[in-house]
């Protein structure tokens, strides 16, 4: 299919249900220096939603800078941008500073949020372009990413009961000390919290610190006896991730023992490989326990 067939079919139909709003490219600056910018995500937003998708594989970055290049910082910088601009389309106050910048608006039209995304990302984030090979690409899926998917799951398969206890501000604890602090606590019913994180990333430290933050979050409503059940809904990197053995390995050690902290605080586990099993087991779990 060529170029011109290609945008003709994907300009939606008259009686098409169907989004249009305004997209940007996320781009990025390794280098001061060299002032040579890269587009590592794209961002859309129709007024009423935003969705945002960023860059999940370094390998061609990283030919470029090799060792310049810090998996683990690009990986906590674009999941903050990813968490950031889904509550926020505000692109002027400079927020990531120098290294991150931003394309003119520009229109776009589509059946889905995620459609619209998808396609620009392809046509633009050309670092996510790998060479085809024998094992499959490791891509990381973030917190943000797993959290839409599962709650997105969760409004089919619950209806307005979702509706009651997924959050969209940060949840307020009122400590013992009479002090109140936000925090990220995305589920909360009359008597139970949850958490949704992802621990699908390559480096330990990363899918490690996904998990503490989400524990300790809980952790301070259970101590402060703001709610009496709690539980942690988590996507773990499987056989066929694209992690080598002994990646996986690292990721799992490293995940299971902040399991280990969170089981003995009383948190449920809702594990899974993929965000389907996940969200079918939070789904289970919030039908009985909100």
């Amino acid at each position: 299919m060529n170029i011109k067939k290609s945008i003709i079919n994907n300009i939606p139909k008259a009686d098409d249900n169907f989004l249009s709003g305004e997209w940007r490219t996320i781009r990025y600056l390794p280098d001061l220096a060299t002032e040579e910018f890269f587009n590592v995500g794209v961002m859309f937003n129709n007024g009423s939603m935003s969705g945002v998708k960023m860059l999940d594989n370094f390998d061609r970055l990283e030919c470029l800078y090799g060792k310049a290049i810090d998996e683990k910082y690009l990986t906590f910088l674009f999941e903050e941008i990813e968490e950031y601009f889904l509550k926020d389309s505000d692109v002027s106050n400079n927020y990531f500073g120098e290294h991150i910048t931003f394309s003119n608006q520009r229109y776009a039209a589509g059946r889905s949020s995620s459609e619209i995304l998808q396609r620009v990302y392809d046509d633009v984030v050309t670092l996510s372009r790998v060479k085809e090979r024998s094992k499959r690409v490791f891509r990381y899926i973030s917190t943000p990413k797993l959290r839409n998917e599962v709650f997105d799951i969760m409004r089919q398969k619950m209806a307005l009961k979702a509706s009651e206890f997924i959050q969209n501000e940060p949840f307020q604890i009122r400590l013992k000390s009479g002090g109140v602090i936000p925090v990220n606590i995305p589920l909360v019913g009359s008597s139970s919290v949850g958490a949704v994180v992802s621990s699908y990333y390559k480096s330990p430290l990363v899918a490690g610190h996904s998990v503490l933050t989400a524990t300790t979050a809980l952790s301070l409503a259970i101590m402060n006896d703001i709610k009496s059940n709690a539980s942690l809904s988590i996507l773990r990197p499987g056989n066929d991730s694209g992690l080598t053995k002994t990646e996986l390995v690292k990721v799992n050690k490293e995940v299971d023992e902040h399991l280990k902290t969170a089981e003995a605080l009383g948190i449920e586990i809702l594990d899974g490989i993929t965000t389907a099993e996940v969200s079918v087991k939070t789904c289970e779990w919030w039908g009985k326990a909100a």
